[in-house]
C-alpha cells in the first residue's frame, strides 16, 4: 500500500528501476515514507492523503474511502487530476499509479506533498 502511495507523492512512476532513481528523490522517498509510517502508527490506520485536498484539518478526520491516493483504485479517476488510475504486476505483487501524475519519463512532476510530520 505504502509503495504506490508514495510513488505517487513522490511523482515517481513505480515501474522505475531503482538504479535510475536520483539520490534526490530517493531523499523524497526517504522522508515521504517517515512522514507518512509516523502518521499512520500515530492514527492506527494508512492514511496518505494531504486532509487540506478534503476540507480537513487532520489526516485523523479522513474516511476510509478517502484516505488514498492510487491504491487499489484502478478504473477510477485520480483525485488530483481525473486521469484513470492503472494496475500493473510486478514481481507478483500489484502497483497502482496515475499515468499523468506519475509519468514514465524522465520529465516528471515535483514531489506533490511537502512531507511535515504531524
Amino acid at each position: 500500500m505504502y509503495r504506490a502511495e508514495i510513488c505517487f507523492l513522490a511523482g515517481i512512476h513505480p515501474l522505475v528501476p531503482a538504479r535510475e532513481v536520483s539520490s534526490e528523490d530517493a531523499k523524497v522517498l526517504w522522508v515521504l515514507s517517515v512522514d507518512l509510517l509516523t502518521i499512520g502508527l500515530r492514527l492506527n490506520r494508512i492514511v496518505t492523503r494531504d486532509p487540506q485536498e478534503v476540507g480537513l484539518r487532520s489526516p485523523s478526520r479522513i474516511s476510509d474511502d478517502e484516505r488514498l491516493y492510487v491504491y487499489k483504485r484502478d478504473g477510477e479517476p485520480c483525485r488530483r487530476c481525473h486521469t484513470t488510475i492503472v494496475w500493473a504486476d510486478v514481481g507478483g505483487r500489484r502497483v497502482w499509479w496515475c499515468p499523468r501524475c506519475q509519468p514514465q519519463s524522465a520529465r516528471r512532476p515535483s514531489p506533490r506533498r511537502q512531507p511535515v510530520l504531524t
